[in-house]
């Protein structure tokens, strides 16, 4: 529902755009661009949404070099070659799927890394860049969203991200 809103927002903006007097066209503009922004993040959000079949198929070690393999900016990845708990798979995949969107589009990374383990009876995740640091958890966010689904499955974020210093994600 969100992108829907957004685009019948941007809709709307449009329509003012093409009705404005040439002093509010730059306003109009740069909320059309607003409002496109936060549509391709919704709908980047639903695609992540998408299970992936590789991750069902092949488990975690694969599905995790696929996104890296798709990444904008270069990961390095490493995953036990085991498989987990779907629950666990899935969470994590979704996680790691949503920290390599923010490197490319937010936190001008050159380089990142994911790290899979285990502790004891717990799965643990270290997702992190070179970036310019700066990211928390924002109501509306992405990372609100990814702190609401590992919480669901009794997990725990934590997010270090001084300025200037990259960003680190772990999941437990």
């Amino acid at each position: 529902q969100g992108a829907l809103r957004y685009l019948n927002e941007l809709a709307e903006t449009l329509l003012k755009y093409t009705k404005a007097d040439g002093g509010q066209a730059p306003t109009l503009a740069h909320q059309c661009f607003v409002e496109v922004d936060r549509t391709r993040d919704d709908l980047e959000r639903l695609g992540q949404g998408l299970h992936p079949r590789v991750l069902a198929e092949q488990g975690l070690p694969a599905a995790l070099a696929g996104l890296a393999d798709g990444s904008p900016v270069p990961i390095e990845v490493h995953v036990p070659d085991r498989r987990f708990p779907p629950t666990v798979e899935t969470t994590l995949w979704y996680t790691c799927a949503e920290a390599i969107a923010n490197m490319g589009k937010h936190a001008r990374a050159g380089s990142g890394t994911i790290e899979v383990w285990v502790d004891g009876p717990v799965v643990v995740a270290k997702i992190g860049d070179d970036g310019i640091g700066g990211a928390r958890v924002d109501p509306d966010g992405g990372l609100a969203g990814l702190e609401d689904r590992i919480r669901a499955v009794s997990g725990t974020l934590r997010l270090a991200s001084p300025p200037g210093q990259g960003t680190q994600i772990e999941v437990r």
